[in-house]
């Protein structure tokens, strides 16, 4: 059923987007609910005010969305939030930077409605498991919420140290400041321990394209954005571009890093976008929500022979040589330098990618990755990563509900206060060049897809099997594949029947 709502997005969102922006600019104050026709909250909306939001818009529809909580006072109760950082969900203060303020005034308003206040307690990335586990396995409850990577968060709902957004009696995840899609791909055995909610922003970003305009005029490819809006934007025309893109600017025979390029990126970025772009995943799911290996299946290898084809043994992917997979801060900029340069033509990234490049002279835009082929209906975006919200095992049934009236509430108020600033300001206001671009980004946004394989079992897949054959002949794949299967149909089985157990 999502997938035959999901395809219908595309189409909403072009038409229809006078309603989007309504929906975006809603208030959590309503007796009604408003959704479009595919159950998601495509929230945008436009911003008159410089702050994100429209004061009389807002007012005028501040009837539409309500979370329905009722009054609730929590004694001044200091609600305690692990994370790391870069991935948080406070701001302390407000310093004149509109997303900053947004997420502040957010917070400072659940906090008033609910007379509480929220602690946020930051790690280091490899502190953040350690600290996690600690905490659960002596259930010192230290903690209301916990902000854990993805394949840890997973490990730790399997071994039971989580209790599952089920259990939050004030969540009511068909709410439009949910995301039901999304939701569905974070599910496992029909067990909901995480939900996609609008007070996470990162639920927002996706993988995609940022070209060199002058470039692309300069080698009369046409306009890629009426490309794109045909439905024509394929791996074909990806490898056609990139072919007469790359350029031995110096003469010496080989292409460095000194020469012209197609198209940048690291190896862990570059090909999951483009297998989810093909329409392909790595691990699926039955009729049951049980997962399995599907990149045996018709569809991964021929979309993994086609990109393999053009990226490496038509040399259309430029990378660092010595360690492709090096996904480090020095290497993104190796890469964005020479993009800033003017030397290549695609470069790899995301929704929000363009603000590493508001400095740039050279003008760019921002595209979905390429299609399998004409036949394939929709662009996929890939969604790289997730920390979600975990409730930890040893919160009792008060401090669940408590939890569960606090993100219902957050996550409304963000989609009121929050998401039109990201969305619009940010992304397509602050970061975006032209028109064109706002409207590619609501295409990639729309068709945001999670892949186990890339995120969850990571290390069988994504950063093991894939980051060690890319440079291979595709014919290897097969063969590796049924090399890497029981180990991972092992993790895979224990996970699931461990989800099965738990009450």
């Amino acid at each position: 059923m999502f997938k035959l709502y999901f395809k219908k997005i595309l189409c909403v969102l072009v038409v229809m987007s006078f309603f989007i922006t309504l929906l975006f600019t809603a208030s959590c104050g309503d007796k009604s609910e408003t959704k479009t026709n595919d159950g998601k909250n495509n929230q945008a909306t436009e911003d008159k005010s410089g702050d994100g939001e429209n004061p009389e818009q807002a007012e005028d529809l501040k009837d539409v969305v309500k979370d329905n909580l009722g009054e609730f006072d929590f004694g001044g109760y200091t609600y305690r939030i692990l994370a790391r950082e870069g991935w948080r969900l406070d701001e302390e203060e407000q310093i004149g930077e509109v997303l900053n303020d947004a997420i502040y005034r957010r917070n400072r308003n659940v906090e008033e409605r609910f007379n509480f206040k929220m602690k946020e307690i930051w790690f280091d990335t490899y502190d953040v498991a350690p600290a996690t586990r600690n905490s659960l396995m002596s259930a010192d409850n230290s903690y209301d919420i916990m902000l854990i990577r993805g394949p840890t968060a997973y490990e730790y709902a399997s071994e039971g140290m989580l209790r599952p957004m089920t259990d939050l009696p004030y969540i009511d995840l068909s709410k439009p400041y949910w995301d039901e899609w999304l939701t569905a791909q974070f599910t496992i055995a029909n067990k909901v321990f995480f939900a996609a909610g609008a007070y996470d922003i990162q639920n927002y970003g996706a993988s995609a394209m940022l070209f060199n305009k002058p470039l692309a005029q300069n080698l009369g490819i046409g306009d890629i954005y009426s490309i794109v809006r045909d439905g024509e934007w394929t791996f074909d025309k990806f490898a056609e571009f990139g072919k007469m893109a790359m350029k031995d600017l110096n003469g010496d025979g080989v292409i460095t890093d000194a020469d012209q390029h197609a198209f940048l990126g690291v190896t862990r970025g570059v090909q999951p976008a483009f297998w989810i772009a093909g329409g392909a995943k790595t691990i699926s799911f039955d009729e049951d929500n049980m997962p399995y290996l599907s990149a045996l299946e018709e569809r991964f290898i021929n979309v993994w022979f086609k990109m393999v084809d053009i990226l490496v043994t038509d040399g259309v992917w430029f990378h660092d040589v010595k360690d492709p997979n090096d996904h480090s801060p020095e290497n993104h900029a190796f890469l964005d330098g020479i993009f800033r340069d003017g030397r290549s033509l695609f470069i790899r990234g995301g929704v929000g990618s363009a603000k590493d490049f508001r400095d740039m002279d050279i003008d760019f835009g921002i595209i979905p990755y390429p299609k399998y082929d004409v036949q394939q209906e929709n662009y996929y975006s890939q969604l790289g990563w997730i920390e979600p919200v975990s409730i930890p095992i040893y919160a009792d049934d008060d401090n669940v509900e408590m939890t569960s009236v606090i993100l219902e509430a957050l996550a409304c108020e963000a989609q009121r206060l929050v998401i039109p600033v990201y969305m619009e300001t940010i992304l397509k206001r602050k970061f975006t060049r032209d028109a064109e671009s706002e409207e590619m980004i609501d295409i990639v946004w729309a068709n945001r897809v999670f892949d186990w394989g890339d995120c969850i079992w990571v290390h069988h897949l994504r950063d093991g099997l894939f980051s060690k054959i890319y440079q291979r002949s595709s014919d290897t794949l097969i063969s590796e594949l049924e090399k890497v299967e029981p180990k991972l149909q092992k993790d895979v089985d224990k996970t699931v029947d461990a989800f099965l157990e738990l009450n």
